[in-house]
């Protein structure tokens, strides 16, 4: 399979996956004003949903690992997705609450599928050039996050249910899922070590990466999960467009950092652009809870919406190909992901008992992410290839 098609069907299944996943906040405030569903309920049906996510993400790479088709991996998990919304979408329209719990584990399940599937397939395709390539993949996820809430509220207004919005988007999980699942498989060549035997694989240094990504998880998602209620409660903002607006300028750089980060990590190196990623969304979080800056956001959206080519490139480089399916599940399954479910519970209770003195910890907690990368080894050089042909 031509490297330009797993880019192109990767990517389309990327911008897919990252806009459903952002279809469950705006279907929570629906529920919370038009049903009177209680706040508490959409923090239960958040957390399952992302635990999930983490929890299957590691059995994801075990199939990717045992049957090396990560594009056809990649299209079951699509279909997992178009039936959760399905149900999802039925449970909000009728307010059946236990089939809104079903709908969003099924979400959640499906959303463990993508990312260790999507890196995977771009590092057996690329090898050393997978740093760019995930770059350019990870924009098209960061501008399903940024358009999806405003596509489905779109559809609302357009169809009057809740339901047909959602089967509506279902379907277009669909029509992505048939060509994914049908494409030809990435060539999996694997690596030799000395005497031409395969390479080990080197669990601490997979551990010691997911040590750092759940850190940085957890710090940098607690503290974006919490950026609207920092900007209303301690910065003046009314609930309105203007604090829509500030949140669409705090996602969007993602849609320029993540290949600029892809790039660089690739002619610089995937640790050394990881840490600078880190810390700079640390001082940008601190120089926001000091000054109440808005312009500041897109500086931290900017760095902290870079991980994906960062992390999994490099979790990719210290494996065998035969590991690339584990290795990438465990570090943003167990790590990042694992990470960004526990954060926002952890900056929840932080906020409430000191202020934004929780932002200056959680900055804190992340500056130890970055420190962790000196753990993790150097990826032995990959050869690289052109990024389309």
């Amino acid at each position: 399979m031509a490297r330009s098609s797993v880019l192109a069907l990767t990517s389309a299944a990327h911008f897919i996956n990252d806009g459903n996943t952002w279809l469950l906040p705006v279907a929570y405030a629906y529920l919370v004003k038009v049903h009177g569903m209680p706040a508490y309920l959409a923090g239960i049906i958040a957390a399952l949903f992302a635990a999930l996510g983490a929890l299957a993400s590691p059995l994801v790479g075990r199939l990717m690992d045992k049957y090396k088709r990560p594009m056809r991996l990649i299209g079951l998990g699509l279909v997992l997705w178009a039936l959760g919304l399905a149900a999802f979408g039925l449970g909000v329209q009728t307010y059946d609450l236990p089939l809104v719990f079903a709908g969003a584990l099924v979400s959640g399940f499906a959303s463990a599928f993508y990312h260790p599937l999507g890196s995977a397939a771009l590092a057996l395709a690329y090898g050393g050039s997978s740093g760019a390539a995930m770059g350019i993949n990870g924009a098209m996820g960061s501008l399903g996050r940024a358009l999806y809430p405003s596509i489905s509220t779109a559809l609302f207004a357009a169809l009057g249910n809740y339901y047909y919005s959602l089967i509506a988007l279902a379907l277009a999980t669909a029509a992505v899922a048939v060509p994914t699942f049908l494409a030809e498989e990435p060539s999996y060549e694997e690596r030799g070590g000395r005497g031409g035997r395969p390479e080990a694989v080197n669990m601490r240094a997979v551990a010691a990466l997911t040590a750092s990504a759940f850190l940085r998880g957890f710090a940098l998602q607690g503290i974006s999960q919490y950026v609207g209620v920092i900007l209303v409660t301690y910065f003046g903002y009314a609930f309105g467009q203007g604090l829509g607006n500030e949140l669409t300028a705090f996602l969007l750089p993602a849609i320029v950092g993540q290949p600029l980060f892809g790039y660089l990590s690739d002619a610089v190196g995937r640790r050394t652009m990881l840490a600078v990623s880190t810390v700079g969304a640390a001082l940008s979080a601190a120089a926001f809870a000091a000054t109440g800056s808005v312009s500041l956001l897109p500086l931290f959206g900017f760095f902290t919406f870079s991980a994906f080519p960062l992390m999994l490139s490099l979790a990719g480089d210290l494996v065998p190909r035969s590991s690339t399916g584990l290795a990438t599940s465990l570090v943003w399954g167990l790590g990042n992901t694992g990470g960004g479910a526990l954060g926002p519970a952890a900056m929840g209770f932080m906020l409430s008992a000191m202020g934004l003195g929780a932002v200056y910890v959680m900055a804190s907690v992340a500056l130890a992410s970055a420190a962790t990368l000196l753990a993790v080894p150097r990826p032995p050089r990959r050869g690289r290839v052109p990024l389309f042909g």
